[in-house]
Order: structure tokens, then C-alpha cells, then sequence
């Protein structure tokens, strides 16, 4: 439709590679962290990965400088993770524990820190990648070396239950769907041509808002019980965004 070949050229080879690996860790633990955690705990954790685009454009990629601002942002978010944390169910394993609805555990809690840091190293991934490579042919790439390895370990563990049509009950295609259209693929079309024009950070900018309406549908959806503790971080993770993502951008983020 656009006119682009989608075979990727041999230098494209593994930088494509790379961030379908990336794409497949981060969702891989994401999945694992919801599971063993409740929503409203992984909406506000996943959304740490801001903090350390942050950190990472500062101090590794030299893309953007860290003001003081942003630093009263990133202490601001580490509260709002280090609370969050201190309401987990302090349990060696998930299972462990006597699930209500949406119970949470250390271990869900930790997961999801990881995957936010695999996903921000996967948004400054894919941030240098755009500049040579169309976002057409890197979603095209990220989604077809993804899926078989989704697949195989789907098999590996889950068997044959994948196959069982009366799982598939209407909320859970509703989900998938979600998933994988609007999520995985409009999404990530959106957010790679943005990132052909500005900083990672400066597009992060717009999530300040994500954790509390996380927080929001969880109880409305999910029912989770929402503590003051469990508000108060939400709280301080949104601030935390708003206050580092929304100081003037530097010049050296600009020129990327």
C-alpha cells in the first residue's frame, strides 16, 4: 500500500532481529507479571518504563540531559514504585498465595519492573532503528519473528489448550483483538513515526495520565481493591511523568 519493500536489507537484519526480541521479553514478562500480580499494581509499575528512557537518554544515548525537574520526577516515581512494592504480598511464588480476584505478589510486582525496563530499552531501540528503516517494515518484522516464537512457547507449556475452542469465550476475543490490532499494531505504527521526529522522552509526555486511569478501570473492571497507599502511588507516578517529561526539551534531543 505504501510502496515500501518490506524485505529488510542485510544491515537492517539485525537491528529488526533485536527489537523483535525485545518486543517478545517485554511481552513474555508483561504477561507473566499480570498473571502473578493484579492490574491495578502492573498498570502503575509498567509505567515506569518513562523513568528510565529518562535515565537511559541522559546517561547512555546523550539524546536528552536530565534537569532538575526531571529529577524531582524520577525521585517522585521511585515513591510511587517503592510503595507500590511495600502493598505487594510479600510471598516467594504467586502461587503461593490464596487469590481473591486480583491478588497481588513481590514476584509479579519485580516482573513488571523488569518488563518496563526491557520496554524502554526497546522504545530507544526502535527510536535509532526509524531513522534508517520505515516504521511499515519494522512493525511488519516485529510482528512476524514474534509470533512464532509466542507460538512455540505457548506449546511448550500450554499444549494443546490452545486449540480448545471453548476457551475462547467473547471477552477473551474482544481481548485479543484489542491486543493485537489497536495495541500492537496502531500503536506501534503511531508511536515509531513519531519517534522519526522526537525524543523518546518527549513523546513519554503524554502517559503522565496512564497510571490513574490504570488504577480507574482496574476497580471498575477488575474490582481491584484500590488502598491509600495503592492511590498515593499511582499518584506520584503520574506526577513523576508529568514533572520530567514536560521541562524544556534540550537541544541534543531536538537534533536526533
Amino acid at each position: 500500500m505504501t510502496g515500501q519493500k518490506l524485505w529488510p536489507r542485510r544491515n537492517e537484519i539485525l537491528p529488526l532481529a533485536f527489537i523483535g526480541l525485545l518486543t517478545f521479553i517485554q511481552i513474555l514478562l508483561f504477561t507473566l507479571a499480570v498473571d502473578w500480580s493484579s492490574a491495578s499494581h502492573a498498570t502503575i509499575l509498567l509505567n515506569t518504563y518513562v523513568f528510565l528512557v529518562i535515565f537511559l537518554e541522559h546517561f547512555v544515548t546523550k539524546t536528552d540531559r536530565l534537569t532538575i525537574l526531571k529529577a524531582l520526577g524520577l525521585i517522585a516515581c521511585a515513591t510511587g514504585a517503592l510503595l507500590t512494592l511495600s502493598a505487594s504480598g510479600f510471598t516467594e511464588f504467586p502461587q503461593a498465595i490464596e487469590k481473591t480476584f486480583d491478588s497481588s505478589s513481590l514476584t509479579g510486582d519485580l516482573t513488571m519492573l523488569v518488563s518496563a525496563a526491557v520496554l524502554s530499552i526497546m522504545i530507544l531501540a526502535t527510536k535509532m532503528t526509524v531513522q534508517t528503516v520505515p516504521p511499515i517494515k519494522l512493525v511488519f518484522w516485529k510482528s512476524t519473528l514474534t509470533i512464532p516464537l509466542f507460538l512455540t512457547v505457548s506449546l511448550c507449556f500450554e499444549g494443546m489448550f490452545i486449540f480448545q475452542t471453548e476457551h475462547y469465550t467473547q471477552p477473551v476475543l474482544w481481548s485479543l483483538a484489542y491486543q493485537g490490532i489497536i495495541v500492537s499494531t496502531f500503536c506501534f505504527v503511531v508511536q515509531t513515526h513519531l519517534l522519526q521526529r522526537y525524543s523518546a522522552t518527549q513523546i513519554s509526555s503524554f502517559n503522565f495520565s496512564t497510571p490513574l486511569f490504570g488504577l480507574l478501570f482496574a476497580v471498575l473492571l477488575r474490582h481491584d481493591p484500590v488502598t491509600m497507599v495503592l492511590a498515593i502511588s499511582g499518584f506520584c507516578i503520574a506526577i513523576g511523568i508529568y514533572l520530567s517529561t514536560n521541562s524544556q526539551p534540550s537541544k541534543a534531543a531536538n537534533q536526533v
